[in-house]
């Protein structure tokens, strides 16, 4: 940063360091606010959507050091590629969780850990950069170079498939297959013999009174038969 201030102002004013502050703002403003979005529509048109702004940002700076105004560098390298490497901090990170559920903590360590240390490796490739090319140069290559390696890894990001859904006891419910031939039915078997209609037939009930009734009848007809033969 004090490269800036000596292409800007032809001293160190301290004033190129303040992008860095802005840049960590701006960086966890987009992992908080578009953290739902990223949900929504998936790692990869996030992590795409934060390499362009990257991008555009790494673009922008070079242009402020052309012209010399400090202002353009916190807009290009503060504001809008700060944003853009929010986004493609939490995309991986996301879509790690949901590949290893069971070891969210162990999957979201190694992704910070490579953040990490692809700008530890990349920081010793700036100084000789800038020496060779210039400082604009500089943003304008290493913005070129992060665009490719971003977008490529922006295009395998994936979510994983859904999960069947289970039972009550935590089990994948198996699908009964449907019989494609259905079983023959004998015709004869299917016939009621007539034993067995005598046995399925209801029983008659017969109440008290009809039995009385009945017995009465019974009584008055043997007592006619009687008179009538005396």
């Amino acid at each position: 940063m004090c490269s800036s201030d000596l292409l800007i102002y032809g001293e160190v004013r301290n004033m190129a360091p303040i992008t860095f502050y802005v840049a960590v703002g701006c960086f966890g403003t987009s992992a908080a606010i578009m953290g739902p979005w990223l949900e929504r529509h998936g790692p990869m048109p996030a992590c795409i959507l934060g390499t362009c702004l990257f991008f555009a940002g790494n673009l922008v700076t070079a242009l402020a050091l052309f012209v010399k105004q400090i202002w353009l560098v916190y807009i290009g390298y503060g504001v809008i590629a700060g944003f853009g490497l929010g986004l493609c901090y939490i995309s991986p990170v996301s879509a790690l969780q949901k590949w290893f559920p069971d070891k969210r903590g162990l999957a979201s360590g190694f992704a910070v850990c490579g953040f990490g240390a692809g700008s530890i490796a990349i920081a010793k490739v700036q100084i000789p950069l800038i020496d060779a090319v210039g400082l604009p140069y500089t943003f304008i290559i290493l913005g070129s170079v992060y665009f490719i390696c971003m977008l490529c890894s922006a295009l395998v990001l994936r979510t994983p498939p859904p999960k069947p859904a289970a039972t009550e006891f935590g089990s994948t419910a198996p699908s009964t297959p449907t019989p494609l031939v259905k079983q023959a039915v004998n015709p004869e078997s299917s016939q009621p013999t007539p034993a067995s209609v005598t046995a399925s037939a209801p029983s008659p009930s017969i109440s008290l009174i009809e039995a009385l009734t009945s017995r009465s009848r019974s009584e008055e007809h043997t007592s006619e038969l009687q008179s009538h033969h005396d």
